[in-house]
This record gives C-alpha cells, structure tokens and sequence, in this order.
C-alpha cells in the first residue's frame, strides 16, 4: 500500500491564474462604466418601439422608511412590485404601532399576498403574520392567530413546521 501524497497545488500556476482573472475583473468593470455613460435616445426605437427605453431603465425602490402606514399599506393593497418590503417594514414597525399592527394584519389576508411565495412554501402572508406574533403586544399576537386560523390547512401545517412549534400560540419569533 503506497502513502497517498494528498493534495499539491503549483502555486505559480494559480498566482499566474489570479492575475489573469483580474485583468479580466478590470475589462468588465471598464465596460461597465463606459455602458452607463452611454444612453440611447427614444427616437433610435421608431414610433412604434419608442416605449422600449422606458422598459429599461430601472424602478427606483421606494424609501420605505421615510413612507406612512397609509402608503405602505396602499403598496401592499395594489400588489405594487415594492409590496414585499412593504409588508416588512410593516412587520418592524408593529410592536410599537397599532397602526402598523392593523395595516399588517389586513394584509395577511389579502388572496394576493397570501399566494406571493417568497421561495418555495413561504407566502409572503407568513411573513406578516411572523411579524405580528413577533411585534409581542396583545393586539399583534390576536391578528397573527386571526391570520393563521384563515390560512388553508396546508398552510397552517407548513407554517407550524416552518415555525418549529406545535401550535401558533407557542411561536414567539425575534422582532425584525
């Protein structure tokens, strides 16, 4: 039975390697700056096609932070593109306002919210609903069961695993 000589690595060979992904790092990045400083009139596209250059140009994300319940709320109702971090800024704001405690819980329970899977299982309703029993007030904790207890049964059961608890009442999961 011969020593297995384990693993040996020519580091000339890889420092040679690292300069050349570097090299080409710096290509890309130069590409990139000279690609935003260019930009194409909406006439390049012909009237029919004028509306391409809007298409895109990127959505500014909203400040979410500096927004009203109302206007978070109002994003959340309209199933807005920003909906997500909206339903979360909710989620962080609701141990301190009943509010936010009453625009979270309405939004658990829009059909919308409760079908927008996050990945996989996880509803974006599941993430209201852990943000009202993490907010930890009497009113946040009565929403969260109200939400949970109109989830479908396969819900309820994912939810309950995801939570790693039996019942809903026995969730307490850290503030956002």
């Amino acid at each position: 039975m011969s020593a297995d000589p384990g693993f040996q690595v020519q580091a000339d060979t890889i420092t040679r390697h690292a300069t050349t992904v570097d090299r080409v790092a710096d290509q890309v990045a130069e590409g990139r700056g000279a690609a935003a400083a260019v930009s194409i009139g909406r006439d390049a596209y012909g009237i029919l096609c004028s509306l391409i250059p809007s298409l895109l140009e990127p959505v500014p994300s909203p400040d979410v932070r500096a927004m009203s319940v109302g206007e978070l709320r109002a994003l959340v109702e309209r199933a807005d593109v920003y909906r997500a971090k909206a339903v979360f800024e909710l989620a962080a704001r609701a141990g301190r306002d009943d509010a936010a405690v009453a625009a979270l819980s309405a939004a658990s329970h829009l059909p919308h919210i409760r079908n927008d899977r996050i990945f996989h299982r996880v509803s974006l309703a599941w993430g209201a609903i852990i943000g009202l029993l993490a907010a930890k007030t009497p009113g946040s904790r009565n929403a969260a069961y109200a939400a949970f207890a109109d989830l479908g049964p396969a819900d309820r059961e994912d939810l309950l695993t995801y939570l790693r608890v039996d019942a809903i009442e026995d969730a307490h999961p850290d503030p956002l």
